[in-house]
């Protein structure tokens, strides 16, 4: 039997009409689209590949492809998508014990950052998300993982339930050994304060891997 980790969901490549229109009017906002503006959409696609990327960008390493208040618009874009993101979660709850809901909401918000985080989702009593917190930033493959501080929120909330993510900005969702022997680690933990551990999912880009799902990771 196989038991490599399988991620889910594919990347979709950029260089689509409406994505790269979309890019085009943010450029230029008021005013004409010119073959200066589409030579501008070409290097932004040619340079990152995906829009995700794209909005995760830096106001600063957008300016060097394009005019800074052409940067400022598309940065000022990525709040715009992750705010309708977290808008639709609170307007219509939704249940985060289903591996693809949570894993859609973390790729949309965290799957396409040039920086390693590492947060939880913490949950109710109807695994419905109250709370959203990045806990480290930086290679987190290489930091002490500190349990207690990873569960913290969890306490402070009374939560039950705790779903635990990280993003590879390598594209690779795929778990590190060290993800598996953390994680079945962390789940005596969070047993030991009565907290259910639902998931550890990682995602990339549009990728992503639960371990709940892939029962690895003591799950």
């Amino acid at each position: 039997m196989n038991n490599e980790p399988t991620p889910q969901s594919d990347d979709v490549m950029v260089g689509l009409p409406d994505a790269g229109y979309a890019l085009a009017t943010l450029i230029t906002h008021d005013e004409q689209i010119d073959a200066i503006v589409w030579q501008q959409v070409d290097a932004l696609l040619e340079r990152y590949r995906f829009v995700g990327r794209i909005l995760a960008a830096s106001i600063t390493e957008l300016a060097a492809i394009v005019p800074l208040p052409a940067a400022q618009r598309i940065h000022a874009a990525r709040a715009l998508v992750l705010n309708h993101l977290l808008e639709d979660v609170i307007d219509q709850p939704a249940d985060f014990t289903n591996a693809q809901t949570a894993a859609s909401y973390l790729c949309g918000k965290y799957g396409w950052d040039t920086q390693e985080k590492m947060g939880i989702l913490v949950l109710n009593s109807r695994f419905r998300l109250i709370v959203d917190e990045v806990v480290y930033r930086g290679n987190v493959s290489c930091l002490t993982l500190r349990e207690a501080e990873l569960l913290r929120p969890c306490v402070i909330h009374n939560a039950p339930s705790v779903i635990i993510w990280h993003n590879h900005p390598s594209g690779d969702p795929t778990p590190s050994g060290r993800d598996l022997e953390a994680t079945e680690s962390l789940r005596e933990s969070a047993q030991t304060l009565n907290i259910s551990l639902v998931d550890h999912i990682i995602v990339a880009g549009n990728r992503s891997v639960s371990m709940n799902e892939q029962k690895i990771g003591g799950f």
